[in-house]
């Protein structure tokens, strides 16, 4: 189906309007997240990286565990600083338990909160059918947010600022809803800009509700200087950060 405008406050076919989705979105606190991406590399392959672990929505605090090339790192994002920890043998050598990897400039803008105000005013309808998930009859509706041709919204604006200092151009919301429109999966489908190492990126939040006690590391827990995040085109941050 061809991506189109409808109103916020209108029925989708399943019954429930934009503005319903976005308020049960925005009542969620914590949940579990599967993260799942492709990075290229200069001789044209392209390498899994995989993820999963807990986040706070509200606070704006995730953890996870990330394996890239066959190891695994513990990352820590806490705002717009992300902190990667130290190996055992680091952890011995400094008395620190993380490195502080890497800040986004537009990090402390929660995005989770930026995609669901784009999803209220400016987001594409693409779908919604009826389908199982976990032996479960729910509905899925899918959605277009392209926030760079919203130029004349300062907060569209500032979320594609936000998502091209992760490599993105845009992304495809998808929302799992039982009967009674309460969440039930949600998958956040990224498009990466042209030229970027990231070649798909997919999170998928689920398990919503589940116990979070999250929390930025202690500052004498931390060594290292963060590393912004380039605002250019061709920035080779990983993806995961």
């Amino acid at each position: 189906m061809k991506p189109q405008l409808t109103g916020q406050g209108n029925a989708l076919p399943s019954g429930v309007t934009i503005d319903q989705i976005a308020t049960e979105l925005g009542e969620l606190t914590t949940a579990r997240l599967a993260i799942e991406a492709r990075v290229g590399t200069f001789w044209g392959r392209e390498i899994p990286l995989r993820g999963e672990g807990l986040t706070d929505l509200t606070r704006n605090i995730t953890t996870l565990k990330l394996v890239f090339k066959g190891k695994e790192y513990e990352h820590l994002d806490v705002g717009g600083d992300t902190f990667r920890r130290l190996s055992p043998e680091k952890q011995r050598r400094t008395s620190k338990l993380w490195r502080w990897a890497c800040h986004c400039p537009y990090g402390d803008e929660n995005l989770w909160v930026q995609i669901l105000g784009a999803l209220s005013h400016s987001a594409k309808f693409i779908a919604d059918a009826p389908v199982i998930l976990n032996n479960e009859p729910v509905h899925l509706l899918s959605f277009l947010i392209s926030p760079q041709r919203s130029k004349k919204d300062p907060a569209m604006t500032l979320l594609a600022k936000h998502l091209r200092a992760h490599r993105h151009d845009g992304l495809n919301l998808h929302v799992w809803l039982a009967e009674d429109f309460t969440a039930r999966k949600v998958r956040l489908q990224f498009t990466p800009i042209v030229g970027s190492r990231i070649k798909s990126e997919r999170h998928e939040y689920f398990d919503f509700g589940i116990p979070a006690e999250l929390a930025a590391p202690a500052r004498d827990q931390v060594t290292g200087k963060p590393r912004p995040l380039r605002r250019r085109p061709h920035s080779r941050q990983p993806a995961g950060s």
